[in-house]
């Protein structure tokens, strides 16, 4: 069973009675909109506070119907049972405060962990909490609408965690929790998303698959993940947030596969030990913001030792760092970072950084005492043809040198130039316009060649799920890696060498046409 199946599994056998299939014990159809003080829940004179009360005093899983209609709740109502509120539709039910005096619709009891079930309605707590409590609940979103950028879920921490299950819901606010043990999130989208469970000695599972993350409606969106759990991601965007996707505490080993991070003001950034691996990701049109952090690469950030980053298959295109170093990516700190079979495309830096001497507009390194490690295998970087002045190293660029870094680069194509203090332990099959200020060596590389003679053809979709930049037929790239460092297969998918020798670059160029597979 994958990663994804099994957290998948665990979460739909403990959420099993929350389905819509699921048999109620008692069923209380409201019948009123308004919220009067309560005297219990009789046919046809029924309110959703009244409904609620009844259902914490029955044993079981109680259902709470709602028709299409806007319900107004004066106070927050308590949830101590195990309940499924079901409405008619998100644009049919909708459920809201009568004032901003009501800071949270639906508390969950903090006692006795209770059981909430949201189904097929909107809610709106006019910018406070539509459900709040302790991450000990159980809770499962399935067809559920949070507009209020203002709004959101967010279960405090328990160090006995519950399970969440959420499909298909538009959060505009914040969802998160700390301390929930096994949560499954997809099909789903939220302004921010804060998933923390870092307890030692908890088994923790977690999972997203298909899920967005976008800011803009949100001030302070970003994407925060900090779990010492068993974690899968698929298909995860993270797009038009303030403050990025910031990893703080890893699981042993995480792999996402498909992010997407796209038109953010600040990086994905690794700032505590994990062994992470990235694969079809895109990186594109991200710009730092002073405002955020003075110094931060674009895209990427690694920031720790003991952290492992590999970065396969993927692309970093037009990304606008603000720091020294790195206008895409950078790794520091005594941290590993391994880019293989990626494309740079048309990556910088602002106009402040670069006039105050910025070096590497697409990956830079900075020495550690511990020893940061940057390794390049087939990697195509395609520097701008105009940069802000004062920047140094268009392609790639580094501070400190000696037993502080160790950098190793195989088969790559550099168009641009480069500014590091250290030179490449090993560099062999590359190639490189302009001369050799990477510090590559002649021997068993290709230097001084023209843009002409490396005839990288435009970013687009050329084959595989991230874009790519094709050489041409006669480009000096096409066989001029070794074998050494010669990855197996290109960003594409399509087997490595096709020819005599394996092609410098992200590409092996050849017939690339049905590289999804079909014919």
């Amino acid at each position: 069973m994958t990663s994804s199946a099994f957290v998948r599994a665990l979460a739909l056998f403990a959420l099993g009675a929350l389905s819509g299939n699921a048999r109620a014990y008692e069923s209380y159809a409201v019948t009123r909109t308004d919220d009067p003080a309560p005297d219990g829940c009789v046919p046809g004179d029924c309110s959703l506070r009244e409904a609620m009360l009844a259902a914490n005093a029955s044993a079981g899983l109680d259902d709470v119907m709602l028709a299409a209609g806007t319900y107004v709740l004066g106070s927050t109502v308590e949830v101590e049972g195990e309940v499924r509120i079901i409405g008619a539709g998100i644009a049919q039910t909708n459920v809201t405060a009568a004032s901003v005096a009501v800071d949270t619709l639906f508390h969950l009891d903090e006692v006795a962990p209770p059981t909430l079930g949201l189904m097929n309605l909107s809610l709106d707590a006019l910018g406070g909490d539509e459900v709040a409590g302790k991450a000990s609940a159980t809770l499962a979103l399935d067809h559920v609408a949070l507009p209020n950028p203002d709004g959101g879920i967010y279960l405090e921490y328990a160090a006995e965690g519950g399970i969440v299950n959420v499909d298909d819901a538009q959060i505009a606010g914040l969802f998160g929790f700390y301390g929930t043990r096994i949560a499954w999130i997809n099909d789903s989208r939220f302004g921010r998303l804060a998933l923390l469970q870092a307890d030692p000695g908890v088994t923790y599972q977690l999972g997203l698959s298909r899920v967005v993350v976008d800011g803009s409606a949100r001030d302070n969106s970003a994407l925060r993940l900090d779990s010492a759990g068993d974690v899968f991601f698929d298909q995860v965007t993270v797009q038009n947030t303030r403050y990025g996707f910031y990893i703080d505490e890893a699981p042993a080993s995480l792999t996402i596969d498909g992010l997407r991070y796209l038109r953010n003001q600040a990086p994905m950034q690794v700032v505590s030990g994990a062994d992470l691996t990235l694969v079809h990701a895109e990186f594109r049109d991200n710009r730092a913001t002073e405002v955020n952090e003075p110094d931060e690469p674009a895209a990427l950030w690694i920031t720790s030792g003991g952290s492992h980053v590999v970065v396969a298959d993927s692309t970093f295109a037009d990304n606008t760092g603000t720091g020294d170093t790195g206008g895409a990516v950078l790794v520091e700190g005594g941290a590993e970072l391994s880019l293989r079979n990626v494309t740079f495309h048309g990556n910088s830096f602002t106009a402040t950084a670069a006039a105050a001497g910025a070096r590497g507009g697409a990956v830079g390194y900075r020495a550690a005492s511990n020893d940061t490690v940057l390794t390049l295998q087939n990697v195509t970087i395609d520097a701008p043809n105009v940069a802000p002045a004062g920047m140094e190293g268009w392609a790639f660029g580094g501070r400190g040198s000696g037993s502080g870094v160790t950098l190793n680069v195989y088969n790559s194509v550099f168009v641009g130039s480069c500014r590091a203090d250290a030179v490449p332990d090993y560099a062999i099959g590359n190639v490189k316009t302009s001369g050799d200020n990477c510090g590559f060596g002649s021997s068993g590389n290709r230097l001084g060649v023209s843009r002409a003679d490396v005839a990288l053809g435009a970013l687009g979709d050329h084959g595989g799920p991230t874009a790519t930049m094709l050489p041409g037929a006669n480009s000096v790239v096409v066989d001029a890696g070794v074998s050494l460092g010669c990855l197996d297969a290109d960003q594409r998918g399509l087997p490595r060498p096709a020819g005599g020798s394996c092609d410098a670059g992200a590409i092996e160029s050849g017939d690339g046409i049905f590289a999804n597979g079909f014919n």
